[in-house]
């Protein structure tokens, strides 16, 4: 079964964050794993928020679902960086891929990938589909 107007399924991912572990690792490992995880670009629409704890859980939680929907999980040379979540705010979410990740939807012929972030109380969620866009 396809998404309308989006193509065929091609992988899905999801992935649940508990956002105060998530806080408490940034806070012990600090730049270095926000440095590791997160582009310059995440770093800087971050920046904007608060309390940026939840924004950061929840583009993690997109990265990992983004891996599932990939079929990779952390294997085949993908990195975190690779994955790039795109939007946010007042704008729609999305996720840009580079390196290594962009060579493995190429090979599976993923066109487009669709992702939905959440935040609520103790957890961030990401889902992402990635189809043929067809």
């Amino acid at each position: 079964m396809a998404l309308q107007g989006a193509g065929m399924v091609i992988g899905i991912g999801i992935d649940l964050v508990q956002i105060d572990r998530f806080e408490r690792a940034v806070a012990r490992y600090g730049a270095r794993l926000l440095d590791r995880l997160f582009t310059p670009s995440e770093r800087a629409h971050i920046r904007r928020y608060r309390s940026p704890g939840r924004h950061l859980a929840v583009r993690f939680a997109a990265k990992e679902a983004a891996f599932k929907a990939l079929r990779t999980g952390w294997g085949q040379g993908v990195v975190w960086q690779d994955v790039e979540v795109v939007g946010g705010g007042n704008e729609p979410s999305g996720l840009a891929l580079s390196g290594r990740a962009k060579d493995v939807a190429d090979g599976l012929g993923i066109m487009q990938m669709l992702v939905t972030l959440t935040h609520e109380g103790d957890y961030a969620m990401a889902c992402v589909v990635a189809t043929d866009g067809r």
